[in-house]
């Protein structure tokens, strides 16, 4: 009686796996809902239409980032010659201080950035992603002594370039 109890919880412990493994989950950032045939993505540097100066560079810089991680696309610049193509337009960079240092520095920002987002097969010439008003949010601390009182909103923009990046490129490969 205790073999064949044995036996069964073996047998259950060797099926769970294949149960798990065959049931489409898979763990965030590694998927993809786009076409095979997308193997290049032209990702020209994106529009800025705020003041912020070199966020269009920072923000497309982190997209290609990301891209060029998940492994499976080349990326390039321009916007022929290519399987898809990442258009970007920044609308608008907001940073509002948060807390503050002892001296009245700021020393946590939370940013806001909005951008219109175009992810087009030109093989298809189908657009696969859109959102007019892409909205991303993130708190942001800023390292006082590293950096003047003039440089920490540049510094706010290079820190949330990563998350935006990846979020941008999340909603597109994997279809959120």
């Amino acid at each position: 009686m205790i073999v064949q109890k044995t036996i069964s919880n073996l047998v259950a412990l060797l099926v769970l796996p294949l149960c798990i493994v065959s049931c489409g989950y898979h763990l965030s950032g590694t998927g993809s809902s786009l076409p095979e045939h997308i193997k290049t993505i032209g990702l020209p540097i994106f529009v800025n239409n705020t003041q912020g100066y070199q966020v269009e560079q920072k923000l497309t810089e982190g997209v290609q980032t990301v891209l060029l991680q998940r492994g499976k696309y080349k990326v390039v610049p321009d916007a022929t010659g290519v399987d898809a193509l990442l258009k970007g337009t920044i609308l608008s960079v907001s940073l509002y201080p948060v807390s503050f240092s002892n001296e009245g520095h700021a020393s946590e920002y939370n940013v806001v950035i909005t951008a219109k987002v175009t992810f087009t097969d030109l093989l298809d010439k189908k657009v696969l992603f859109q959102n007019p008003s892409f909205i991303f949010r993130g708190q942001y601390p800023i390292d006082e002594n590293e950096v003047l009182f003039f440089d920490r909103q540049s510094q706010a923009i290079d820190q949330i370039a990563k998350d935006f990046a990846e979020s941008v490129v999340s909603a597109i490969l994997e279809g959120f």
